[in-house]
């Protein structure tokens, strides 16, 4: 008999890696939008981030992908919505980067009968995107921007994880 009956992974660092391609076209966009040199560009994205990462680390503090633009944008004209579109198809054109043993060990994991799901944190790139680029062999997806609760704040995995034997790979999850 198994004892663990479900495995989650976390899809930042665990699963996948941001595509550098992506990061260069990003700041060029911001670069563009506000006027700015690159390294400013990328400077004002990376604060923006880097705070919303730590509200998610000490506070378990959720935001959604348009929440995360208009921060971003601050005093900058611009309409937050589309600009989280051209975001989204940057990822499109630029997908992150999964490392190379994932498809086949979720497929394997799968057929030995676990139940296998991915759980993350996000910020500026909303889970349903993220799924939306991935065709992977998961039982269960879930993210923080649709839960309105971040790792590692208990009721992250209190909303959705099973009370079955589980593990989880990557970021901690209390509880677990």
């Amino acid at each position: 008999m198994k004892m663990i009956k479900a495995i989650s992974l976390d899809f930042w660092g665990t699963i996948a890696v941001f595509n550098p391609q992506y990061s260069s076209a990003r700041t060029r966009y911001l670069s563009d939008l506000f006027g700015v040199s690159e390294d400013e560009a990328s400077a004002r994205y990376k604060r923006v981030k880097r705070d919303f990462d730590h509200r998610a680390e000490q506070a378990g503090a959720a935001v959604t992908p348009l929440v995360a633009v208009k921060t971003l944008l601050g005093e900058c004209p611009g309409n937050a919505a589309s600009i989280l579109r051209d975001i989204e198809q940057l990822v499109r054109d630029h997908p992150p980067l999964l490392h190379p043993e994932i498809p086949e060990l979720l497929m394997r994991l799968n057929r030995a009968g676990y139940v296998v799901g991915v759980s993350s944190n996000t910020n500026f790139l909303a889970g349903k995107l993220i799924q939306s680029i991935f065709n992977l062999a998961w039982d269960f997806a879930v993210f923080s921007d649709e839960l309105g609760v971040s790792k590692p704040d208990p009721d992250f995995s209190a909303r959705w994880w099973f009370k079955s034997m589980r593990y989880h790979l990557g970021q901690y999850v209390p509880g677990m």
